[in-house]
């Protein structure tokens, strides 16, 4: 056995205990950086993460406002055109239409068709028939043949 000063020998328990960490230090080293890779890209990734979704978001909200105001232009477009002034100058400009002079009436002698062979959309309701509102005498009066 050799002979070793005491302030130089370690007990047997802890050279075991110290010699997987001094026999890989190369692993060692590269595990801290790699963790210490992870946790500094984690935020850095994850504010790029963030930024694109804010600029797609920034991007939907200008078009949102480019389509309200290409509705609120067609809105005005069709307020315009339904003007009656407007109708008015384009049938007399561009049609060459000039109001009536005279109203024109037909008269049909022929009777109207019966309610059921008219279409739901065209019939006329009738009104109920009335009911005298007058006292009980006024109304057998109503019915006798007076001159």
């Amino acid at each position: 056995m050799a002979y070793v000063h005491p302030s130089v020998a370690r007990p047997a328990a802890q050279e075991a205990a110290s010699a997987p960490a001094l026999r890989h230090p190369l692993r060692a080293l590269l595990l801290a950086g790699g963790v210490i890779f992870l946790a500094a890209a984690f935020p850095v990734l994850q504010a790029s993460a963030v930024t694109q979704r804010s600029d797609r978001l920034l991007a939907l909200q200008q078009r949102q406002d480019d389509l309200h105001a290409q509705v609120h232009s067609l809105e005005a477009e069709v307020a315009q055109l339904g003007s009656l002034q407007r109708i008015d100058s384009e049938a007399r400009g561009r049609l060459g239409m000039v109001p009536a002079n005279r109203a024109l009436s037909v008269s049909v002698d022929v009777p109207a068709p019966e309610p059921g062979h008219l279409p739901a959309s065209l019939q006329v309701a009738t009104p109920p028939p009335e009911h005298s509102s007058g006292s009980i005498l006024a109304q057998i009066l109503n019915l006798l043949p007076l001159p």
